[in-house]
């Protein structure tokens, strides 16, 4: 397997070598993944999809059940009847009395309720994990988008300043050739409004870069204007052809591990209901002790073993399970369409990140053209063979190779981490 590294600044556009303390991409992820409310909810949902399987494994065990009460008759029940020849009546309860208990029951057969109810439980726990892969996931792309953006308009600021320092430099050429009566004074005035329009463009640069840093803080709960120092992410993006590739990111997706577990949980649900209306068995015992001095012995220790068969229910039962049954196919269903989505997350990003390196590839050869058209066409204005339009197309030229390999320098690095989240590897 073969791993193709993208590294950002190995060739410096225009720009300096970023501090050793500038906070790189795993300090954000870790920031974001530590503070980020929505993934600490989805965290809670986890948590209690875990309680929902110790509930369902609880079941398994012994219950106790202990009662007590106080009871006062105004009318204590009574036997009457006739012994020899003569009537009688005798009162076999006290008029008040106390009364207390512990009774324990243990399932020992429930014809798989029990085992389908705590399978269910364990694969909506394994769902709820995916989920929380899903969305740190989910997280993570979204702060490194903030990032590059941030690195992005930082450096938009640094080619703009470039842009208004060759715009000077042009007009200070154009004064000289002024004062000499070399030029004519629309050429002043041509310099002095591209000046200004670069000034414009400077301003909307540092806007740009202020609302991306902003952005970017947000995700990481942070004042959205504290200043942000960034390092240059290096972004590994695996190689393989396009069919490995899809492959893997069907097999390993959270979304896709959460969708089938949640039809395994519907299916084993659907399983506990259809055995609920078979026949449970259960071990039974306990203690009792009521308060009657008529009674020779007034406590008891009992021990049962008793079934329960809920022959008919009136179909409730074969209902819900077959809710249930038709629940799990739907989910099916979207399972099927979320896996043609994949696939073309997985080639769009893929054929994305190709194309973005055949324009960097592109975009890098210009700059050296550029840089050297703008020289030679500075210098032929001196020289009085070009107008100053030619100067100032010389320097758009210019500005425009390094806005191209810049844009196509972080849409690659883009691309890179947008192909790693399709797979599933962010």
């Amino acid at each position: 397997m073969k791993l193709l590294g993208l590294v950002i600044g190995l060739t410096p556009l225009l720009w300096c070598g970023t501090s050793a303390a500038a906070e790189t991409l795993d300090d954000a992820w870790r920031i974001a993944l530590a503070d980020n409310h929505h993934l600490q909810a989805v965290v809670e949902q986890q948590r209690a999809a875990a309680q929902g399987v110790a509930r369902a494994e609880a079941t398994r065990l012994p219950q106790l059940t202990l009662s007590a009460n106080y009871m006062r008759l105004d009318n204590p029940p009574t036997i009457q009847g006739k012994l020899a020849g003569q009537d009688f009546r005798f009162g076999y309860w006290e008029r008040s009395a106390l009364y207390y208990s512990a009774y324990s029951t243990l399932p020992l057969y429930t014809s798989g309720r029990i085992p389908a109810a705590i399978a269910a439980a364990r694969a909506g726990e394994n769902a709820a994990q995916r989920d929380t892969d899903s969305e740190t996931q989910e997280l993570k792309m979204a702060v490194a988008a903030a990032l590059v953006d941030v690195l992005r308009a930082e450096h938009g600021i640094e080619l703009a300043e470039s842009h208004l320092t060759s715009l000077a430099k042009h007009q200070r050429d154009v004064g000289n050739l002024k004062r000499q009566g070399l030029v004519a004074n629309t050429d002043v005035l041509a310099a002095e409004v591209s000046i200004a329009d670069a000034r414009q463009q400077l301003t909307t640069a540092r806007n740009r870069h202020d609302l991306a840093s902003a952005a970017y803080n947000r995700l990481l709960a942070r004042p959205l204007d504290q200043p942000v120092a960034l390092a240059e992410p290096v972004v590994s993006v695996d190689g393989r052809d396009l069919a490995m590739l899809t492959a893997s990111a069907l097999a390993q997706r959270s979304e896709l591990a959460a969708l089938r577990q949640r039809i395994t949980a519907l299916t084993h649900r659907a399983d506990s209901v259809r055995a609920a209306v078979r026949p449970q068995v259960a071990l039974g015992g306990g203690y009792g002790y009521q308060e009657n001095s008529n009674q020779v012995n007034e406590s008891a220790w009992a021990a049962n073993v008793g079934m329960v068969w809920q022959v008919f229910d009136g179909g409730a039962s074969r209902h819900e399970s077959a809710d249930l049954s038709h629940q799990a196919a739907a989910l099916q269903a979207q399972l099927d369409d979320l896996g043609t989505l994949v696939e073309l997350q997985v080639r769009q990003a893929w054929l994305d990140y190709n194309a973005t390196g055949e324009r960097l590839a592109a975009a890098t050869s210009a700059v050296a053209q550029g840089e050297e058209n703008f020289t030679a066409t500075g210098n032929l204005y001196r020289e009085g063979m070009v107008s100053h339009s030619q100067v100032l197309d010389a320097e758009t030229l210019r500005l425009q190779a390094y806005t191209n390999r810049l844009n196509a320098t972080y849409d690659q690095m883009l691309a890179g981490l947008l192909l790693r989240r399709a797979l599933g590897t962010l």
